[in-house]
Parts: C-alpha cells; structure tokens; sequence
C-alpha cells in the first residue's frame, strides 16, 4: 500500500475541519497512559504479542509541542506518537 503524502494531509485537514464544525476547538482526555505494542510484534498477526510496555499521552504531547514550538527537529518516529494522540481523540469524540 502507498500512501501519497499530499492526499494524507488533505484527509487529516478534513477530519479535523469536521471536528470544529461541530463546535469543538479543544478536546480534553480523560487518558493518560496506553498499551503499546512493539512494532516487531504490531504487524504480526500469526502471533500474540506478549511484550506489551507503556506509552503516554501527556508525554507524546509534550514532545510533539516541542516540534510546534521549534525546540525539536520533527523525527518520523513522532508520528508513531501522533498516532496515539489522533487515536485517543478518535475514540473520544461521540458525534
């Protein structure tokens, strides 16, 4: 599967425009800490991951700020947090 860059950005900035039509500007999670799985372990469906660690919402923020604020080169990896902040959010808003 390849994903184009540019259609990913145009889907995030619609899912997002959504939101706050609905008037929402902020969203406040109740969740903090998560599950993660290893990646060795995440695309693996023959097998069930065993080696689950902890990751963290308010530190994934933290970071991803950081970039925002242009105290941190942004690094591909932050994605892998984007991703647990967009999936909170997701699983947050009921409308």
């Amino acid at each position: 599967m390849e994903i184009n860059m540019d259609d990913l950005r145009q889907i995030c900035d619609r899912l997002i425009q959504n939101v706050k039509e609905k008037g929402i500007d902020s969203i406040n999670l109740e969740v903090d800490y998560y599950w993660n799985i290893p990646q060795n372990q995440l695309y693996n469906p023959y097998q069930k991951p065993v080696d689950l660690d902890m990751g963290q919402l308010s530190d994934n923020w933290t970071e991803l700020r950081k970039v925002l604020q242009s105290q941190k080169e942004p690094l591909g990896y932050h994605l892998v947090w984007l991703a647990a902040i967009l999936r909170a959010l997701g699983e947050s808003i009921t409308l």
